[in-house]
């Protein structure tokens, strides 16, 4: 094993409810099979090797938006989507309004998972309140929403 992260991935500290943890590797190439290990970093410096994950990389097969997590988030929430094939991609969060409050990518990507943060600022770096959002995925004409909610 080598290590490939040398940043800690933001823990819940001494919480006794389940907490999912993500990391997406952008270095895997389709069709090989990779092996990861987690290591759990106490606050007192105590380091617990976790068992190895196995993971086969594959190139997505259809286009999806997943449904962000955590849900309900405040005030940072994880987006990912797939794309199967090249495209221009546009990321958007709205309002209940249908007003367009924060573009997150318009550009053209390749086929593979995509993940983006979304820190709840609109486009002008103005927190916007709590609430419920959409978040609009615009792939060719692949489309698909999904709901957020920003609890405060």
């Amino acid at each position: 094993f080598e290590q490939i992260n040398d940043q800690l991935i933001p823990g819940a500290g001494n919480s006794e409810s389940t907490h999912r943890y993500r990391f997406v590797d952008h270095s895997v190439q389709e069709g090989k099979t990779y092996h990861y290990k987690l290591a759990d970093v106490s606050y007192n410096g105590g380091i617990r090797m976790n068992e190895p994950v196995t993971v086969v990389a594959k190139t997505p097969t259809e286009f999806t938006l997943e449904q962000n997590y955590p849900n309900p988030f405040n005030p940072e929430t994880t987006i990912s989507f797939d794309l199967k094939e090249p495209r221009f991609v546009t990321l958007s969060v709205y309002n209940l309004q249908g007003q367009k409050v924060r573009t997150l990518i318009s550009e053209q990507l390749h086929s593979g998972t995509y993940t983006v943060m979304w820190d709840s600022r609109n486009d002008n770096g103005n927190i916007l309140p709590s609430g419920t959002y959409l978040c609009t995925l615009r792939a060719g004409k692949f489309e698909q929403t999904r709901k957020m909610v920003l609890a405060k």
